[in-house]
């Protein structure tokens, strides 16, 4: 019988009847210590209150009870978990169970919160239900999907034609102590042309997360350029010319070197004598780089030569002498003096390319 069986009619054979009797003159049924909640195993048939009367003596010969395992079937429910997560009780339906048994033990698989995205198979693991039974076992599996990561994209500028900037981004939602390091593949920008270019994801992907993610910017600025304006000038000595610097390109933030050390955008040059002079700035941005730009400046000859003497009153006396000072302006700005002083008739003449002292005579 099955184990939790209903016990069977316990059969037999008889011969030695005479006088033409037969079964019917026995009476009473055999014997078995089995019963339905009697486990696995076998178990003596005896004679019982079998009795044939006093006609017979019974020569009994005892049989064999087979108590076999009862089928249980157990079936695996497939479960689904994130990757990082906790690796959930492995549920399970059965039937078969007889007689209030109840199964011990649990299923297994060899997936952990740190293993990666997959199926993995959930086994018996020590599920039982004792001798009694014979386990049918039906397999399935435990997935673990992909974890949410969010990734942001951090904006970059950069000049046209430069080396492109590490393209960086910040992720949130790493588990079991990734890292951003743990990710592989870049960022991806268009960084050909002037002008904002949208940052993708690119390549950038790890098996064990799906990933949103959010753009950046790449805005790539023109070459610095520079201009001195006007890029000539002409004038007089003496005259004052104002020259404005203006940049291009770069990222806008401009700053403003001259030459003369002046640091605003426009500056004020003059000079006292004829020539032609350069008048240099250097622009930068702030990203770094320079650019340099020039403007000429002709100054010529005033046509209209004049000269001053002074001073007009307070003499003063130096070395048995009084001083005065000549001052000259127009012309070309090379100049030489030529002095005289008329007293009573007589006149001193002195030529000298720089003020010079006259001492009366």
């Amino acid at each position: 019988m099955v184990y939790g069986g209903t016990v069977p009619n316990l059969g037999y054979t008889a011969t030695g009847y005479v006088n033409e009797d037969s079964s019917s003159v026995l009476s009473g049924s055999l014997s078995t210590g089995a019963t339905a909640t009697s486990g696995v195993g076998s178990y003596s048939i005896t004679q019982g209150t079998l009795d044939a009367g006093s006609n017979y003596a019974i020569a009994f010969t005892p049989g064999t009870l087979t108590v076999t395992p009862a089928t249980l079937e157990i079936i695996a429910s497939g479960q689904t978990v994130v990757y990082g997560s906790t690796i959930p009780d492995l549920a399970y339906s059965s039937s078969g169970l007889v007689n209030g048994d109840t199964i011990s033990g649990s299923l297994s698989t060899s997936a952990t919160s740190a293993s990666g995205v997959g199926t993995y198979p959930i086994t018996q693991g020590n599920l039982d239900a004792g001798p009694n039974y014979t386990v049918t076992y039906t397999a399935a599996t435990l997935a673990i999907d992909p974890a949410p990561l969010s990734v942001a994209a951090n904006d970059q500028k950069m000049v046209l034609g430069s080396p492109v900037p590490a393209l960086t981004f910040t992720a949130t939602g790493f588990v079991n102590g990734d890292t951003l390091a743990s990710l592989g593949g870049s960022l991806s920008a268009d960084a050909s042309t002037v002008g904002t270019h949208a940052i993708t994801l690119g390549d950038l992907s790890e098996p064990n997360y799906t990933i949103t993610f959010t753009p950046g910017t790449l805005t790539v600025y023109a070459k610095l350029t520079a201009t001195v304006s006007p890029a000539l000038v002409a004038g007089l000595p003496n005259q004052i010319f104002t020259l404005t610097a203006s940049g291009a390109g770069g990222d806008g933030n401009y700053t403003y070197t001259w030459d003369d050390t002046s640091t605003t955008a426009s500056d004020d040059v003059s000079y006292p004598a004829a020539g032609d002079y350069t008048v240099g700035v250097t622009v930068t941005d702030g990203f770094g780089q320079s650019a340099r730009a020039t403007a000429s400046v002709h100054v010529t000859a005033d046509p209209n030569l004049a000269v001053t003497i002074g001073p007009a009153a307070g003499y003063t006396w130096v070395n048995h002498g009084f001083l005065f000072t000549a001052t000259a302006t127009g012309g070309d700005g090379s100049y030489t003096y030529v002095w005289g002083m008329e007293r009573a008739g007589r006149r001193i003449r002195c030529r000298t390319r720089r003020p010079a002292i006259i001492r009366s005579a």
